[in-house]
């Protein structure tokens, strides 16, 4: 009888054969968006517009496993771990295929592979709603092809492996709401959890999402029914079963920094931090011009978040037609759109702490595709309610696309819009490609150096893709980078070590580089016991290969 009271209980779409579904579908959908997604990745890649940052990840998990001193914690100890552990499994294949991570093949795969399960999950989102299956389709290839969401499924930042997690957070909380099963509230925790592995952008995020979470409970009539032992017994069970896995992260994460680099906080204050890196770019920042003018500080924030709200104003304007506009979640729902720019970027942007990318701006997009479902199966006229949900990501499509075009709101977005109207390659846009631009490095140490088994150090923070272009005879034993734990010793005592190049950046420019720090007077031919062996004035970084004289 308990469990008659239970399946009846059930809204539809929640029985075994809705979640399951036919295999053949699901799998359908996968390999259709993971297929165009990796496909347009790949055939960027190729023309050149291979991004630094999804580079430099798969570059780290390079290093982890083929370098001077591989070890695993050479994955850095700056960004969240989850994207570059995850391409370790493909950069496994270095020596069969030394150009896995400088063709873009490993970044791009990893978050194509995130485009398709997002896909997937929206799919079986629909199911758990009851939703029509050509709802359900509509819906998350909508959401797929957004031109944002698209284009970071395809170049490997850290966005696109982070954005099934946090839309799948945000789908477990409104399952909650909608059928008072906790076991989605475990979903939803688990994947913030793995968001925050991936990204820090997953804090103020989770915490607009457990604030949506706790007043659904004490306001919201759907969460009345998994709460009978009051609303505030709920909120302390309910909470502890949503953060604990994320805290847990936190932990490991704050535990790892501690022991291995000897700073619970090197992530957050270190020369190799986002706020280290910022401070050596001070005045090439388009963002400048906001620290510490709040008036300039909200403006930027809000021409950048502006268009990747529309699919969320279409949800609110159905709520309003569905009369159910006054409803907590309503509140709830606007929380999670401006958890992320108000919370996060409009602080670090008045303190002159951040680039202020658009990409750091879209993750709106992220909750209303994780709450879009939602409102179709709530609705009282679900036509209506469908035509809203799909209209609002149908109509964001060109307002998107042409915020990414402008060079003023797209900084690195607009050139491969521009790439795909003019048919121009990276470096007909000015893209910067950042292997090219050491590739005369590479081909010098190749020909000139390493054959005749002298040993280069270099800081990896410039020096990362000089690393992805190395073959594994090189990068194994005579490239020695920053996560080598005998770099520092090395570098002052090169003889002692083996040393016989070092390899610095322009100071003026990268005055935190390790060599520099160490030998200031290395860079204007005053440090005894070194000669200039080359210069390369034409890269960004103004490369000097300096050999230890003998």
């Amino acid at each position: 009888m308990r469990g008659t009271a239970l399946a009846e209980s059930r809204p539809a779409g929640e029985g075994r054969a809705a979640g399951g579904g036919p295999w053949i579908e699901t799998w359908t959908l996968f390999l259709l968006v993971f297929g165009a997604q990796f496909a347009f990745g790949m055939w960027m890649d190729g023309r050149g517009f291979l991004w630094g940052d999804a580079l430099d990840r798969a570059t780290s998990a390079l290093v982890a496993l083929y370098s001077t001193d591989p070890h695993l914690a050479a994955i850095g100890f700056v960004w969240m771990p989850l994207p570059t552990l995850l391409e370790i499994a493909l950069t496994s294949t270095y020596v069969l295929w030394p150009q896995v991570v400088s063709s873009g093949f490993a970044s791009t795969f990893i978050t194509a592979l995130a485009g398709g399960v997002t896909a997937v999950l929206l799919l079986k989102v629909s199911r758990r709603f009851g939703v029509s299956p050509v709802v359900g389709w509509a819906f998350a290839l909508l959401v797929c092809t957004n031109p944002m969401l698209f284009l970071f499924y395809t170049n490997g930042m850290s966005e696109g492996v982070a954005a099934p997690f946090l839309i799948g957070a945000t789908a477990g909380i409104t399952l909650f709401w909608y059928t008072g099963r906790r076991s989605y509230v475990a979903m939803a925790s688990l994947a913030l959890a793995f968001g925050f592995a991936s990204i820090y952008q997953a804090v103020p995020y989770g915490g607009s999402l457990f604030a949506a979470l706790v007043l659904g409970v004490l306001f919201g009539s759907e969460s009345k029914r998994s709460a009978p032992q009051g609303a505030w017994r709920a909120i302390e069970g309910l909470g502890i079963l949503f953060l604990v896995p994320s805290v847990y992260v936190g932990i490991l994460w704050i535990g790892a920094n501690w022991v291995i680099m000897g700073d619970p906080l090197y992530f957050a204050h270190s020369q190799y931090s986002n706020q280290g890196v910022v401070a050596s770019y001070e005045g090439a920042r388009l963002a400048a011009g906001a620290t510490g003018d709040l008036g300039a500080t909200l403006r930027y924030v809000g021409e950048r978040t502006a268009p990747f709200l529309i699919p969320t104003a279409f949800l609110l304007a159905a709520r309003i037609l569905d009369g159910r506009a006054r409803e907590v979640n309503t509140i709830s729902l606007v929380l999670l759109n401006l958890g992320v720019p108000l919370g996060l970027m409009v602080p670090q942007l008045y303190a002159g702490s951040s680039f202020g990318w658009l990409r750091y701006f879209m993750y709106p997009l992220f909750a209303a595709a994780g709450w879009g479902l939602y409102e179709v199966a709530k609705s009282r006229r679900k036509r209506l309610a469908t035509v809203f949900v799909l209209g609002g990501w149908a109509f964001a499509f060109p307002v998107v696309l042409w915020a990414m075009a402008n060079p003023s709101l797209g900084q690195d977005e607009h050139y491969e819009v521009r790439a795909l109207v003019s048919g121009q390659d990276a470096s007909e846009t000015g893209f910067t490609n950042y292997l090219a631009d050491a590739a005369p490095v590479v081909r010098y140490l190749e020909e000139k150096v390493m054959p005749e088994g002298h040993v280069v150090a270099a800081d990896a923070t410039q020096g990362w893709p000089i690393a992805a272009q190395m073959p594994p005879r090189y990068l194994s034993n005579l490239l020695m980078l920053t996560p080598d734990r005998r770099f520092l010793q090395a570098v002052r005592a090169p003889q002692k070590y083996h040393v016989s190049y070092l390899l610095v950046p322009d100071p003026k420019k990268y005055p935190n580089d390790l060599i520099n720090t160490t030998y200031p007077r290395l860079w204007e031919g005053k440090e005894p016991g070194f000669r200039l062996a080359a210069k390369f004035p034409r890269t960004m970084q103004g490369w000097r290969l300096y050999r230890l004289a003998r």
